[in-house]
């Protein structure tokens, strides 16, 4: 491909910084410049960025919701529940489930 049609390619894409980035990659390396292969490679570098995002996003949720169970627990005086549902996750996921978190 040449920089006309690499260039086309960008702008259709709307990838064009980490598509460029892994062009780049490829000629640094001293590769054949494939836009399939750069296409390729751009998707599999969203899924990774998508699946991080998600643990960061996930982590953040479950650990909001089991704040809010103890917050739950400690307001209703079952302040020796805290450590067992911190502990065990089918309890925990009991506690979910009868408090509606």
């Amino acid at each position: 491909m040449d920089s006309v049609e690499i260039s086309a390619a960008f702008a259709m894409l709307g990838e064009q910084k980490r598509l460029r980035k892994l062009v780049n990659r490829q000629k640094k390396e001293g590769k054949e410049i494939s836009m399939c292969k750069a296409i390729d490679d751009l998707i599999l570098d969203g899924e990774k960025r998508g699946r991080e995002q998600g643990e960061r996003i996930g982590e953040k949720r479950g650990q909001e919701r089991l704040a809010h169970l103890i917050v739950v627990l400690s307001e209703n005086h079952k302040d020796d529940l805290i450590i067992k549902a911190a502990s065990d996750r089918t309890f925990r996921r009991k506690l979910f489930k009868e408090y509606n978190l």
